[in-house]
């Protein structure tokens, strides 16, 4: 026998015409909500900074040594010298430029770079200009007051990285913030963005950070080898005077015995020329070496090939005041159909149970 179906069981179908009737029968609602919700929209929106992101796109040549070893070990058999077999490689590849951007080391050194505002001729510091020009909202305002109220005034103190003030350790959270790099682990291109609200200082400030990562990662990759090339001078200028040193006091001996055959003459003569060749050679050494420093410190020297450079943005990069105005008129009448359909049948049962109770 055929079950028939239980009319009795409530049906899980949603009844769509009848949810958009019961909204056209609040309408009225919905259309207050929605407008008391856009004009809130509006209120945020005025009370949110536009801001304006200027990125630097570069690609950095690769940190691998073992290009560059051919090079120098052709050069090295040319000057008769060997080359150790083991070459350790970078200890700051691109992967960690980002960890690199968010130290406070180099944070504190941006804090002193000169900028101004595009519609400003005055030149101020980069941490006066976060101190100072940063947009600060409405519901900020009485915390800022009161806190004024109870500061106490302090004379500066000199900046000291071991131990960073309250202001200075904000200012760097702020620069956490706004300063972003990313690298593509793929093509290893490098991508650093810098926002601020104010597009200039946003482009300006691009430019330097790139700068200056080029310029730490620079000294980095080189310090070793500029050490080294600083003692060669030493030793190179120290084993020419030597060498000259002594060829003058050999020359002045064999002008003085010229005359003379006696064997002991011939025997100081020998002794002297001998001294000259040992100096000539840890001369000719170090020169040598010194040249062979010189190409490897051009060799460890980085090259960035820029592929976007620094522009001003025309464009704020933050989320369109208009989207956000009608985002939020959206949100309230979503909300205002969820209190309808659902929301207001259980407050409803939630007070008529309240009342059953007592």
């Amino acid at each position: 026998m055929e079950k028939k179906p239980d009319n009795n069981k409530p049906s899980k179908e949603i009844d769509i015409i009848g949810l958009l009737k019961s909204l056209w029968v609040e309408r009225t609602l919905v259309i207050k909500v929605c407008f008391f919700s856009a004009i809130l929209g509006v209120f945020m929106a005025l009370n949110s900074p536009k801001i304006y992101t200027t990125s630097v796109v570069l690609a950095p040549e690769s940190s691998d040594p073992s290009s560059s070893l051919s090079k120098l070990g052709s050069l090295t058999s040319m000057l008769g010298l060997k080359m150790g077999s083991t070459i350790s490689s970078d200890a700051i590849f691109p992967e960690l430029y980002p960890q690199v951007l968010a130290s406070t080391d180099f944070q504190i050194s941006l804090f002193d770079i000169p900028v101004r505002l595009l519609e400003d001729e005055n030149t101020k510091t980069y941490y006066r200009h976060l101190i100072e020009d940063s947009f600060i909202p409405v519901w900020r305002w009485p915390q800022i007051w009161i806190s004024s109220l109870f500061k106490k005034k302090t004379e500066p103190k000199p900046l000291n990285p071991f131990h960073l003030t309250k202001e200075q350790t904000n200012i760097c959270g702020l620069m956490r913030k706004s300063i972003n790099c990313v690298v593509d682990k793929k093509t290893g291109v490098i991508t650093i963005s810098v926002s601020d609200e104010d597009k200039y200082v946003s482009a300006l400030m691009a430019d330097t950070v790139t700068s200056k990562l080029q310029q730490y990662i620079t000294l980095y990759r080189t310090k070793k080898t500029r050490h080294d090339l600083d003692y060669l001078h030493l030793l190179y200028k120290q084993s020419k005077e030597d060498y000259l040193q002594a060829q003058n006091e050999y020359a002045k001996a064999t002008d003085a015995n010229m005359s003379l055959f006696k064997t002991s003459n011939k025997v100081g003569l020998t002794n002297l020329e001998n001294e000259m060749q040992l100096k000539y050679e840890i001369y000719s050494s170090t020169a040598q070496q010194l040249q062979l420093t010189k190409e490897r410190l051009q060799e460890r020297t980085p090259a960035f090939t820029t592929i976007q450079a620094a522009t001003i943005p025309e464009k704020a990069s933050s989320f369109p005041r208009s989207i956000q105005v009608v985002l939020y008129a959206f949100a309230g009448g979503f909300f205002c159909a969820i209190w309808i359909w659902f929301g207001r049948n259980f407050y409803q049962q939630y007070l008529r149970k309240k009342k059953t109770d007592k």
